[in-house]
């Protein structure tokens, strides 16, 4: 019940416009796989996303920009060892990389607001540097242990040119990877390893 009245609120956010440009997680937040990024949508953006990790869970998220930095998502997670359930998450992004004059970006967040599975409350930290003439996003953090991530994590994204990416992390348990393609204009595709599975999801950026 609790879940589905903060899921109604946050499907009524959605009515406003705007760009979304952030990429989601398998559990909603916006990040890499598992681990999540300081990236947040934009204000009045709105992404919906789907992922399969075979053997483990199937997701079903959309994430809004509620204000400037600040974005809620909510998912439909079915995992193959226990009952689905719909979880509500939050992340506000503290200071960006590239905001001002700060030389990284933080964000804080709680995955699964009303505690359907196991709250997590994690925070992030991303630098933005080059190995040679290839950008590199790094990501590092800690979250409560959970199916979101379990304790320290960390994690790259790999910018290959053209909007497509290479992702690998530690998730503080499993190694992770894939790759991020564009399927046209609004869609990204992603095929990888997650806990060691195969692992593909998609998702599509309303606004």
């Amino acid at each position: 019940m609790k879940a589905g009245v903060i899921t109604a609120v946050v499907v009524v956010a959605l009515a406003a416009a705007g760009p979304a440009l952030a990429d989601l997680s398998i559990f909603g937040p916006t990040g890499l796989l598992r681990v999540p990024t300081v990236d947040t949508i934009d204000a009045g953006g709105m992404e919906f996303g789907a992922h399969l990790v075979t053997d483990e869970v199937f997701t079903a998220n959309m994430a809004v920009g509620v204000i400037d930095r600040l974005e809620l998502s909510a998912g439909y997670v079915n995992p193959d060892n226990g009952p689905s359930d719909a979880i509500i998450s939050g992340k506000w992004r503290v200071f960006g990389e590239f905001e001002g004059e700060q030389d990284f970006g933080l964000c804080v967040g709680v995955f699964d607001l009303t505690d359907e599975f196991n709250r997590t409350v994690f925070f992030s930290a991303e630098k933005h540097f080059e190995v040679g003439e290839t950008k590199v996003r790094g990501v590092a953090g800690w979250g409560e242990s959970n199916s979101l991530v379990d304790g320290l994590y960390a994690g790259a994204e790999i910018f290959l040119g053209r909007n497509y990416s290479a992702l690998v992390e530690y998730d503080g348990e499993d190694v992770n990877a894939a790759l991020r393609w564009p399927f046209g204009e609004r869609m990204k595709l992603n095929v990888g390893s997650v806990s060691d599975e195969l692992y593909v999801g998609a998702q599509y950026v309303l606004r």
